[in-house]
């Protein structure tokens, strides 16, 4: 588990008890194993945590880079090719733009020869060498290996000196865009759990994954979307936000800046738009921020003193609880809990394109993609419309089950509709969570460790 939302999949749900009832031993390795609260997880669960070894050395931090203009066609994936903008606009050190300009050149030659079809995983293995990692595997001794995010340099490494101590691998897959936005996988694992049906087309699209290596799950920590909704838990966050706890709500899940840079202004519109009951007297708003809006790289803390200011009798700030850990973006266990409490309570889902779309469906809620920058025009890699772009979002929108605005006026007409009919597009909604998710019924838990018990057996 290379950072905070892996471990939320595995250590905060089900999954490792369910392993456990079949007879399997579980040890986790990741960064701050000794850390208190990690200790206190592992206890609880009966499990052992190892602090993950530095996998990610000299020579990986200059590949790194590289390695997308190696075996991507970086233009013609929208994420891959605004991030390659992004890391070369003006703000970047000259050295830096002319090294990405340098390996963009390169892509595009080994893409007109056609050379980069010759570059294949299975000889990038070699790269990914780290003798604490051996000697830990080594120590362990386990039968089966598992990753979440592969294309981390930690988890690549651990996958690749796995496979040569001929311990069998799998990768329980993360997140919906792992596979289209993130780059190339540089181990491949002998087998893969998916969430759903989308996912396993994508693996045979771009990696030849056959239909007998891959195993729909589900994703484990949907499972708390049917087993952790407690009303009581949702009063009384609402109640400590200062919100009626009668009084409906719509429910904005927030991105990181990095995908949304204006997002703050939209919330502030937005908030201001329900102060003036422009939706009427009888709805107010809750707002979430992302733990990647909290801290990390990819935050932006001047936001924070204006959501703290949005707070008022109609307008609360729900705020992740983050713990204190040297693993990004590491939330408490109650969180999960807190967080689908406050979903099924919820009249609309808004959010700027994350999972937080999907986690409304799983509620039957009407979820609102919000694909602009509120009054402004940015450059196509820092706009909020590139998301629309993405693969696996245009994937999402393509079955009508969200409905994606693209200015102010698109957004406030769709409220007013959907909270007229929040059973709008229901049917569809429904068609888009099973294409995604296959099945959200409280059990992925329990057929990813079925489906770890068949591989290992």
């Amino acid at each position: 588990l290379s950072f905070g939302f892996a471990a939320r999949t595995v250590l905060h749900t089900d999954l490792v008890s369910e392993l456990k009832k079949r007879g399997m031993t579980v040890a986790v390795i990741c960064p701050g194993a000794d850390e208190p609260a990690m200790q206190n997880i592992g206890a609880r669960l009966g499990i052992k945590l190892y602090e993950a070894p530095k996998a990610e050395g000299l020579f990986l931090r200059i590949y790194m880079p590289l390695r997308r203009y190696l075996f991507e066609d970086v233009q013609n994936n929208p994420a891959l090719r605004a991030k390659h903008l992004r890391e070369t606009s003006d703000d970047a050190s000259l050295k830096r733009r002319f090294k990405l300009k340098a390996f963009n050149l390169l892509n595009r030659v080994l893409r007109a020869t056609g050379f980069q079809r010759n570059l294949t995983s299975k000889r990038e293995r070699c790269l990914y060498r780290n003798s604490d990692v051996e000697h830990l595997l080594k120590k362990l001794k386990p039968r089966l290996l598992i990753a979440t995010y592969p294309v981390n340099p930690l988890e690549a490494t651990v996958l690749a000196e796995a496979q040569r101590l001929r311990i069998k691998t799998a990768v329980q897959m993360l997140s919906w865009d792992n596979i289209t936005c993130k780059g190339r996988f540089p181990v491949l694992a002998d087998y893969y759990l998916t969430w759903g049906p989308i996912m396993t087309e994508e693996l045979n699209e771009f990696y030849d994954v056959s239909p007998e290596r891959v195993t729909e799950t589900g994703v484990a920590h949907f499972d708390d979307h049917i087993k952790s909704v407690n009303p009581k838990i949702s009063n009384r966050i609402l109640r400590e936000m200062n919100l009626d706890e009668e009084v409906p709500y719509i429910f904005f899940g927030m991105s990181s800046p990095y995908f949304a840079p204006n997002e703050i202004d939209i919330v502030e519109e937005l908030a201001r738009k329900i102060r003036n009951n422009d939706f009427g007297e009888n709805v107010n708003l809750v707002v979430r921020p992302h733990p990647q809006n909290v801290e990390g790289s990819m935050a932006d803390v001047t936001w924070l003193p204006r959501l703290y200011a949005l707070q008022c009798d109609r307008v609360g700030v729900f705020w992740p609880k983050l713990l204190n850990s040297s693993m990004r973006w590491t939330v408490d266990e109650s969180d999960i809990s807190r967080l689908v409490s406050m979903m099924t309570k919820c009249s609309i889902n808004i959010n700027s394109g994350s999972t937080f779309a999907i986690d409304g469906l799983c509620h039957g809620k009407p979820s609102i993609l919000t694909f602009f920058d509120a009054d402004q025009t940015l450059p196509w890699h820092l706009s909020a419309k590139r998301l629309a772009e993405y693969v696996h979002l245009r994937k999402l929108v393509a079955y009508n089950g969200v409905f994606p605005v693209f200015s102010y006026k698109d957004l406030f007409k769709e409220i007013i509709l959907l909270l007229d009919n929040p059973r709008r597009n229901l049917k569809e909604r429904a068609i888009t969570l099973e294409k995604e998710c296959g099945k959200v019924d409280g059990k992925s838990c329990s057929r990813i460790a079925e489906a770890l018990y068949r591989v290992i057996n």
